[in-house]
């Protein structure tokens, strides 16, 4: 059986200057991780340095060799966030450069690679809730590049030493924003960025060879069920979605 990984973990981030990499940085050096943080040129990694390291890279080219030495966990975020991307955009940015962070980690040694999934793997499912073992369903080009993204992990874990995990992420908003009434049209998917940070740490340091893990809400009309995840990561979501003002 897998331990725990062990405390004082060095991570990288990849697309640190997406809105969750840069929300994530700040939450992991604030609980003294040592960081690296990886996005494009001209991105504004300049701005994250008091975080961690940055390293200014496009990840759809071939990494240089030892991109993640010393590296103990690599949580891949970067790739073309869009659902209307075109498959122009995807291939590059979704599949080339999540393959590369996958062998850039198992050549350096790296022991773990969380992949950013997404609800849309299986937006198209009639059937709810969705348990981790549902067949994948995605309704456009971009789901389908996640559904590659978790074959991916599925492959490292099995045929790798290392281990991995794709993180299934719903529709992410601040607490600001969830308290201003904009969760109510993603209620079924939709989660707080605090409960996805503390999700993606429990996933960084928890016991598991591969997992796909729901970010999203609970509840009854929820597109994803999270039991599978709370049991293995001891995680439950804080922030369910606000009634809707009465009129």
């Amino acid at each position: 059986m897998m331990q725990p990984m062990r405390d004082g973990l060095r991570v990288a981030v990849t697309g640190a200057c997406g809105r969750i990499g840069q929300t994530l940085a700040g939450y992991l050096a604030d609980r003294a991780y040592q960081l690296v943080l990886v996005d494009l040129p001209r991105r504004g990694l300049d701005g994250l340095r008091h975080y961690g390291s940055v390293i200014e890279l496009d990840l759809a080219q071939r990494p240089p060799i030892g991109l993640f030495d010393g590296i103990d966990v690599v949580v891949h975020l970067a790739g073309e966030a869009r659902q209307d991307a075109p498959w122009e955009r995807l291939l590059p940015a979704n599949i080339k450069a999540s393959y590369n962070v996958a062998e850039a980690a198992i050549e350096t040694g790296c022991e773990r690679v969380i992949f950013a999934s997404s609800v849309h793997a299986v937006f198209a499912s009639v059937h709810r809730p969705l348990t981790p073992e549902d067949p994948v369903a995605p309704a456009n080009l971009y789901g389908v590049s996640k559904c590659f993204v978790e074959a991916l992990a599925f492959w490292c874990a099995h045929s790798t030493p290392i281990s991995a995990a794709a993180v299934r992420i719903g529709g992410y908003l601040d607490v600001d924003a969830i308290q201003a009434g904009r969760a109510q049209p993603v209620a079924d998917v939709f989660i707080a960025a605090p409960d996805l940070m503390s999700l993606l740490e429990l996933a960084i340091s928890a016991e598991y060879r591969f997992a796909i893990l729901h970010a999203a809400r609970p509840g009854p009309q929820a597109l994803l069920d999270i039991q599978a995840t709370e049991t293995l990561l001891g995680w439950r979501p804080q922030h369910g979605v606000p009634p809707t003002p009465e009129r």
